[in-house]
């Protein structure tokens, strides 16, 4: 299987710089993408987004439907932007792939960046002591795995099986955690 550096397959755009903090504003015209909005399943939590009241800059960090987004500090997660949406822009603490190469699939490149292969690759290329930090020049000389479109394809369905999964595994823990925390409470009050 061939390999590509990651300039080679995605434009990799660099998170917008706010000035100050970020006030949420419940009428805000505008949406912005943080680190904290990719879920460790790869999806984005929409509902969770920051509104702001601003008007839109001048920048190229507006995601698009298919763009890879990873964070850029911390825990570096990865997520596929899978809404059309025109006023939501990622802040600096986020990077935004685009895909140039149709030999790739968006929710692939994202499944390899949050395995353990990719983290392992990722490691590689931080920087920082106490909080590590990819910086663009070296994200830029990431290696991917390019395996064939069928290959990726089946990729994304176990990962997508997987995660169906858990979801269901994880309800069924917190409703037989409420049974028997419901049971022990009836008992102490008996």
């Amino acid at each position: 299987m061939q390999s590509k550096i990651l300039k080679d397959i995605a434009e990799i755009i660099a998170g917008f710089t706010f000035r100050g903090a970020l006030k949420n504003d419940p009428n805000g015209k505008m949406q912005v993408l943080l680190a904290k909005n990719i879920n460790e399943d790869g999806t984005v939590a929409y509902s969770e987004l920051t509104k702001i009241n601003l008007d839109p800059p001048r920048t190229n960090a507006f995601v698009s439907k298919s763009d890879v987004l990873l964070s850029s500090r911390g825990v570096f997660r990865s997520g596929v932007f899978d809404k059309e949406a025109k006023d939501i822009i990622a802040a600096s603490s986020m990077f935004i792939l685009r895909i140039a190469d149709k030999n790739i699939l968006p929710e692939y490149l994202s499944i390899y960046l949050n395995s353990e292969i990719g983290q392992n690759g990722i490691k590689k290329i931080l920087t920082g002591s106490t909080i590590k930090t990819i910086l663009r020049r070296t994200l830029e000389k990431l290696e991917v795995p390019v395996p064939s479109l069928a290959v990726q394809e089946q990729i994304v369905a176990i990962s997508s099986n997987w995660n169906k999964r858990e979801k269901l595994l994880n309800q069924k823990i917190n409703l037989s955690k409420n049974i028997a925390e419901g049971a022990i409470k009836q008992l102490l009050t008996n």
